[in-house]
Order: C-alpha cells, then structure tokens, then sequence
C-alpha cells in the first residue's frame, strides 16, 4: 500500500479518536423544563408571605427572583441542560420543577 493511504487511515483514526474524546468529556446540552409560573405562585401565596406589609413582600419578591435565577443557572449547569419554561415543552423533556422547587424552599420565608 503507498505511504499515503497510512497516513489517510491514521488521519481518520485520530479523528475519530478526537470526536469520542470530546462527546465524553463535553456531552451535548439537552433540553429540560422547570414550571417557573407554578413556582412563583406557590411563593406569592405563601401563607406567611400575607401577613407581611406590601413594602416587605416587595422586598421578598425582588429577593425570590434573584434566587430563582441563581438557583435554575446553577442546576441548569449542574445537568448540563437549557431549561425552558414549561409552556414551551409539548411534551418529552425532564421536568425539574421538584428538583428546583426543593433547592428554593431552603429560603422561604
């Protein structure tokens, strides 16, 4: 065989190496969906949450926001998926409402 079909064949080896070694150490993102409405009513009807005055329940909303946002960031990065509200699913993507649900209930009030 000449020299040039070695170096063919060992390119294509190498290649094939090269894309297995990155599918293993960076998989490919996936889709999941979180019901962020669902979350943000559960906390808006907190029953403690109603006692408090309207500046203090603004002040938690602003508080629960910025933890809902850092809360889906750091599972989306955890799972390595893109979470999407769950209106956006029809239907076959994992729903990791609970998941993040249990991560916030850590700071209820």
């Amino acid at each position: 065989m000449p020299r040039w079909t070695y170096g063919l064949l060992f390119g294509l080896a190498g290649g094939l190496v090269a894309l297995l070694v990155e599918r293993i150490v960076f998989p490919p993102l996936t889709v999941a969906h979180v019901d962020l409405a669902g979350l943000v009513n559960e906390h808006v009807r907190h029953p403690e949450l109603m006692k408090l005055p309207e500046a203090e329940r603004s002040m938690d909303a602003v508080r629960f926001a910025a933890r809902l946002e850092k809360e889906t960031a750091k599972l989306a990065r955890e799972y390595r998926v893109v979470i999407l509200a769950a209106p956006a699913i029809v239907s076959g993507a994992p729903d990791l409402t609970a998941i993040l649900r249990k991560r916030i209930e850590k700071y209820a009030p």
